[in-house]
């Protein structure tokens, strides 16, 4: 019954159907009552048919699907929030696999205490069929104060911060702006190492680059709007945007070679001879000059 719900876990998603139906399974096996929780899917604007997919999977919490055309995750989890019926709210992206007592960890630390964001590790793997057998690492540890891939919170706290900014309307830095603002309700952190959630990455193909090019210019333009809104010293470190800090960049990718025709030869030829590590380090450089490409647009249009 709906007066019933306490747990509202919400996903945005978009053409992730594969990793997202691993996501569902997952949900679908929590040691947590499931009379207890529902789980929102907001699809923003995917090709794939999600609808069929969960229909059937049989999800044995109540679920609420809701297509809508593209707007970013920003809006896609506002949405999420409005439509909740539980007091508390999960966060988790679609590419996450979370554990049996998932749900159960996030909620034994808001019995003792609502005023607190509550975070479970994202462990990255490669195996998308036996995630949980991949171990956590020294690169998996983020310090982020509030992160929506893996994160549950209050949520009479999400609506007193002003829920997540619309304006975020491409990919990057719209939960670490909330979390500026939730930061002055003095919520406190709480780690919780049982909650975990293990994020699929995926294997590399150069056929990736033009996708990896896109992202980074997203990002780049939500920083820019991220430093509007907080131009606080630590957003300038974070996202980069401050005189001294793209003057580098540009020493760095000086010439835009970075974008040449040879470089993408040059990193086809490292990952067909499995020279990762050298793949990755002008990959690096490639993701670097695209985010400063995005940077620089983002001056423009703000």
């Amino acid at each position: 019954m709906a007066d019933n719900i306490k747990v509202s876990v919400i996903i945005p998603t978009k053409n992730r159907k594969k990793i997202l139906r691993k996501s569902l399974q997952a949900l679908n096996n929590q040691s947590y009552d499931y009379n207890k929780f529902e789980i929102i899917i907001i699809d923003d604007g995917s090709s794939e048919d999600n609808k069929t997919m969960i229909r059937k999977i049989n999800l044995k919490p109540e679920v609420n699907y809701i297509y809508q055309k593209n707007t970013g995750p920003a809006q896609a989890r506002n949405r999420g929030i409005k439509l909740a019926r539980g007091e508390y709210i999960v966060f988790i992206d679609d590419d996450i696999i979370v554990n049996r007592n998932f749900l159960k960890s996030h909620m034994k630390n808001h019995k003792s205490n609502d005023n607190v964001i509550v975070h479970g590790p994202v462990i990255y793997t490669n195996d998308l069929e036996n995630p949980r057998n991949t171990e956590k690492k020294i690169s998996d540890f983020s310090n982020a104060y509030f992160a929506t891939g893996n994160a549950s919170i209050k949520k009479d706290h999400l609506k007193k911060a002003g829920l997540f900014d619309s304006r975020f309307n491409e990919y990057g830095w719209e939960d670490l702006e909330l979390g500026t603002r939730l930061k002055k309700l003095n919520l406190k952190p709480v780690q919780e190492k049982e909650a975990r959630g293990y994020h699929l990455k995926h294997e590399f193909s150069t056929q990736d680059i033009p996708n990896i090019k896109n992202r980074e210019r997203q990002r780049g333009r939500m920083a820019v709007l991220y430093h509007d809104i907080n131009s606080s010293f630590a957003v300038k470190a974070s996202t980069l945007y401050w005189k001294p800090f793209m003057v580098i960049l540009e020493i760095l990718t000086i010439g835009k070679w970075p974008q040449k025709k040879a470089v993408n030869r040059l990193i086809t030829y490292l990952h067909e001879k499995n020279l990762n590590s050298l793949r990755n380090f002008f990959l690096y450089f490639v993701r670097l000059d695209s985010y400063l490409l995005g940077l620089k647009e983002g001056y423009k249009n703000s």
